[in-house]
């Protein structure tokens, strides 16, 4: 009998996994991409960035099992930033760093409304999902 190899089992595994992934996808997210234009904003009286729509769907996030504040210094300033994993489908369009993730549909009423804006995207040749890091924007 010839011994099985496991890049061969491991990618028979893959659609499976990515469903059992993706099944824990329940919150319903926008991600945005700067698009470097501006428009004025008649409410505010002021110029305001226009966003492109990357991705829209479902999304997972999750803290990293604790929920400390991540000190990082914006200009002069040090600001307090919680970090959250999240995931998105298996073969959804790329995100980059810096794009804007809105909360759209959540379980967790209290994260309906949140921004947060991704930091670092992962990859992987076998991955399961597309998963990133972003920051809490309201800190």
């Amino acid at each position: 009998m010839a011994a099985a190899v496991i890049g061969n089992i491991i990618g028979s595994a893959l659609p499976a996994m990515r469903a059992q992934a993706e099944s824990l996808m329940t919150t319903v997210c926008v991600i945005e991409r700067d698009s470097g234009l501006t428009e004025f904003d008649e409410v505010t009286n002021q110029q305001v960035t226009v966003w492109d729509t990357v991705y829209e769907g479902r999304c997972r996030l999750y803290t990293p099992g604790r929920n400390q504040p991540q000190v990082i210094v914006a200009g002069q300033q040090q600001v307090a930033s919680n970090q959250y994993f999240g995931s998105l489908p298996f073969g959804s369009v790329g995100i980059a760093e810096r794009d804007r993730l809105t909360v759209t549909e959540s379980e967790n009423p209290a994260q309906v409304g949140k921004s947060f804006t991704i930091t670092t995207v992962h990859s992987s040749s076998q991955a399961v999902a597309h998963r990133f890091i972003a920051v809490d924007d309201q800190g």
